[in-house]
């Protein structure tokens, strides 16, 4: 009877993985892109024929800082398209707890969802990196000349990097959807499509702060003439692009939006 349990929510996380294909697809195409990518960096970094080169150590010194950008950014990113993708489905979790699922239940289901769908993600960007880093690999050869004869391959340092941090995503991204299950009552999911974004105050301050931040770092950037100090600020600016992005992404779309909503037209 457990073994069946077990089965009937492996079985019900894929139907509705099925079903919602319009949910799920923009979630599984970026972690497909955002995976791929990854790969691609961290091939890079690893590979022995760019480091073997007469700029490799600029060249693995740039990629690394780039790995652990992208790496901030990744995290960022899906936990922002998880909770995007949690909230279209609280009515759908609420009526699991009408019908007689319990939260465990629930729970458990979303595990499987999550799991299928990082997975099948990770899956494609692994094609994604295969197939494309040759070609990057081929004009990087062109850009820094790479020794003749050179090749790409992935490492597997570069697989195990991809993988941590997928499964670190799907760790924090289960964490959360769990809690918020958790502590919402049926009734108060079954009506949570009709509420909107909650009244927030200092969502105009931090609009504005992601805006000068952004124009500040972009600034800095361009004005910097030495090479040796544009490489040792690069990281910094970075994460603070990064957390501009964010800012403006999350609060100033809820600004806009609301702008927007006080004309009649």
């Amino acid at each position: 009877m457990r073994t069946l349990h077990k089965f009937f929510y492996f079985r019900l996380a894929l139907n509705n993985v099925r079903r919602g294909r319009l949910t799920y697809v923009p979630y599984l195409i970026a972690t497909a892109v955002m995976s791929g990518v990854f790969l691609l960096i961290a091939g890079l970094l690893f590979s022995d024929s760019l480091t073997n080169t007469p700029s490799g150590e600029t060249a693995t010194a740039v990629f690394g800082f780039g790995l652990v950008v992208y790496a901030l950014f990744t995290f960022m990113f899906m936990f922002y398209i998880n909770n995007f993708l949690i909230k279209r489905r609280k009515k759908e979790f609420g009526l699991y707890g009408i019908l007689g699922l319990d939260k465990r239940n629930i729970g458990r289901v979303l595990l499987w969802e999550n799991f299928f769908v990082i997975g099948g993600g990770i899956l494609c960007g692994i094609v994604i990196a295969l197939v494309f880093g040759r070609l990057l690999f081929l004009a990087l050869v062109k850009l820094i000349h790479v020794v003749p004869g050179s090749s790409f391959s992935i490492a597997p340092i570069a697989y195990a990097l991809m993988l941590g941090l997928f499964f670190a995503v799907y760790v924090v991204t289960s964490i959360v959807n769990l809690v918020r299950i958790h502590i919402a009552s049926p009734i108060v999911l079954l009506s949570s499509e009709k509420r909107g974004e909650s009244n927030k105050k200092g969502l105009v301050p931090l609009s504005l702060l992601g805006l000068a931040l952004l124009i500040g770092a972009y600034y800095f950037a361009w004005t910097i003439d030495v090479p040796g100090m544009a490489l040792g600020v690069f990281f910094p600016l970075a994460i603070v692009v990064i957390i501009a992005t964010y800012l403006l992404f999350l609060c100033g779309s809820i600004v806009v939006l609301r702008l927007l909503r006080l004309k009649k037209s």
